[in-house]
């Protein structure tokens, strides 16, 4: 099918959904809290306490919990989630790729998207080992700061969800699919 094509496609049963009640919103808020804790706490299990979970909730009981955690990384890993995301950002824009469409979304709008990712992570695995060799980067700054990592991009989640959420209600790309559910900011 070529790319803007809306012939013979059926329209779509997902994305309307006007029913949900407050516990479905309860349930969405407990999974994006809950989970970044559980994650966490499998590192610090695996990495601090052996695998020992009740040492784990030990240390957490007796406050001891985050003392082996080191904040100093913290800066340097945000900066390097930014530069990561902006650098795919811009291998999306500038390397070439076929287009496609996705999905006929609820109102009818095909959203189309350029397929060049194989490319992007051969380009970006090569800039990883020129940047290691050439000694500007340790080869094992990911696993380094991996506890560093995973409570950054916990929040970086977090905090993109709430700011397309916030998108989604000031300006919408396309209005006439907006459902909300009632629940509101």
């Amino acid at each position: 099918m070529a790319v803007g094509d809306k012939s013979n496609l059926t329209p779509p049963k997902w994305g309307r959904r006007r029913n949900a009640n407050s516990l479905t919103g309860l349930k969405s808020l407990a999974m994006m809290l809950v989970c970044p804790i559980f994650t966490l706490t499998l590192w610090m299990t695996m990495e601090f306490h052996g695998g020992a979970i009740s040492a784990t909730l030990r240390a957490v009981r007796s406050h001891d919990a985050f003392r082996n955690i080191s904040i100093r990384s913290t800066i340097q890993v945000h900066v390097a989630i930014a530069m990561w995301i902006a650098l795919q950002a811009c291998l999306y824009r500038l390397l070439p790729g076929s287009r496609h469409v996705g999905q006929l979304t609820p109102a009818g709008h095909l959203l189309e998207y350029k397929t060049n990712g194989l490319l992007a992570c051969f380009i970006s695995c090569c800039l990883f080992g020129l940047l290691a060799i050439t000694g500007h980067m340790r080869a094992s700054f990911i696993a380094t700061n991996w506890g560093s990592f995973l409570a950054a991009l916990n929040v970086w989640g977090l905090v993109v969800t709430v700011l397309l959420y916030a998108k989604a209600r000031v300006a919408p790309t396309h209005p006439q699919d907006d459902v909300f559910t009632g629940m509101s900011w």
